[in-house]
């Protein structure tokens, strides 16, 4: 599933009580406009507030990276803010919080996306302080080494951090062709391999028009503000971009497990299977939000009520799917006593078992259903959360109105869709688990 906030049970009765009526959702006034050099823009006019939120995505996140430069695009992204012919170092952000806004950035497996919100009179300034860092980087050598040492550091935490170590494990075990496998900050040496060339070379192959789309939503007027966003971008020649041949493992044929003894107080647990990807199974996406959500969001949870408060044997458990261009893991994390590991092992593979022998009752369908719809709609009450979902399924699904058929999707899973997609991805019983303890 796309990130989402979560909701407190309170909320959620509120929501119920309510109903729908006041929540900010994808609808009729987003615009999608194509410029003559394969720039898309994502429009949505909403004058409640003076504030403007314009993200800029990029198609190359870390699966689009050669072996030996793991690491480039979030390397990248941290080096926009460093300074280019034009803008000096750490002017972007100084002029956007002076103008009382805020600019940040975030890279993924699939896509790197730079954004911020500021008030409406000086956007299409923050437009063209940010556009020209993320496409005109100058990538100064001394700069350069500053800002590698701080990626370097946030490398360290990452890999000292046993969650993080752990999934990291069971990526590459459930996968061994697929990118997804791979950390999206990198490797200490590959971080420390890259070079300008190597970071001019991936600006002139991925930061182009082409492979790029801009969202706007706020308090502007569509007609006035896309000539001077086409003014801004017009200077970015598009150029053919390195076709992309995903690598897709083959089915898995037994049950993997791996496990790391390091001594311990509880053990960590990451158990799963390959999930769907949007890019060509679009209809099991919305199926498999709702699974994971019945599955184990909230206390009222299928996994959380079994195995934490009726049996005991998990302290705490989390199922996690995020939705990816590609296919990628649907996998549940838990933490448990040592001694236990084989007890939560078999109940897991027991449930993903009976989720295709056994049709999930009323009760937890519309209970997850409800909570899921209810989480997406409060996630695209602010400009920011408009702009994510727009942003995030033109990039992933090549489809921007995914978002416009979200809820009703929603509304459309049926038990049989449940069972359909736990067979489809579940069915073959050889999961993979990764053990830290």
């Amino acid at each position: 599933m796309k990130k989402f906030y979560a909701i407190t049970s309170i909320l959620l009765l509120i929501i119920l009580i309510s109903g729908y009526a006041s929540a900010a959702m994808p609808d009729e006034n987003m615009k999608r406009h194509v410029f003559d050099n394969g720039l898309v823009v994502i429009t949505h006019e909403k004058h409640d507030n003076p504030l403007v939120s314009i993200h800029i995505w990029v198609r190359c996140g870390s699966i689009y990276e050669n072996s030996d430069k793991r690491g480039i695009s979030h390397f990248y992204e941290h080096m926009i803010f460093r300074g280019t012919n034009e803008v000096r170092v750490g002017e972007i952000n100084r002029s956007i919080e002076k103008w009382g806004g805020t600019v940040n950035a975030v890279t993924s497996k699939d896509y790197t996306q730079y954004y911020f919100v500021v008030n409406k009179k000086y956007a299409l300034d923050a437009l063209k302080l940010l556009s020209e860092g993320v496409i005109n980087t100058q990538f100064d050598p001394t700069e350069m080494e500053l800002e590698r040492n701080i990626v370097l550091e946030e490398l360290n935490r990452t890999v000292n951090n046993p969650e993080n170590y752990v999934i990291d494990m069971f990526n590459k075990s459930l996968m061994n062709k697929n990118p997804y496998r791979w950390p999206v900050i990198g490797f200490d040496d590959t971080v420390r391999s890259i070079n300008r060339e190597d970071f001019i070379k991936y600006q002139k192959s991925y930061y182009r028009p082409n492979n790029m789309c801009v969202v706007i939503i706020g308090d502007f007027e569509t007609q006035k503000i896309l000539p001077e966003v086409k003014s801004i971008f017009s200077r970015f020649e598009n150029a053919v971009v390195p076709t992309f041949q995903m690598k897709l493992d083959d089915p898995q044929e037994e049950i993997t497990k791996i496990q790391e003894d390091m001594g311990l107080p509880q053990a960590t647990i990451v158990f799963g299977y390959q999930g769907p990807g949007i890019l060509n199974t679009s209809e099991d996406i919305c199926v498999v939000d709702v699974l994971a959500f019945l599955l184990g969001q909230g206390q009222s949870s299928r996994l959380y009520r079994e195995l934490k408060e009726e049996k005991g044997i998990v302290a705490k458990l989390q199922v996690v799917y995020y939705t990816s261009r590609y296919p990628s893991p649907f996998l549940v994390w838990a933490v448990t006593d040592r001694n236990k590991i084989d007890v939560v092992e078999k109940e897991l593979n027991y449930q993903f078992n009976r989720l295709i022998e056994e049709p999930v009752t009323d009760e937890e369908l519309n209970r997850a259903k409800v909570l899921l719809e209810s989480t997406y709609i409060f996630g695209n009450e602010t400009n920011d959360g408009l702009a994510n979902s727009y942003g995030f399924y033109e990039i992933l699904a090549d489809n921007v109105n995914f978002s416009k058929t979200y809820v009703e999707d929603i509304h459309k899973v049926t038990k049989e869709d449940i069972m359909r997609v736990a067979k489809k991805y579940f069915g073959s019983g050889n999961y993979t688990i990764a053990i830290l303890k």
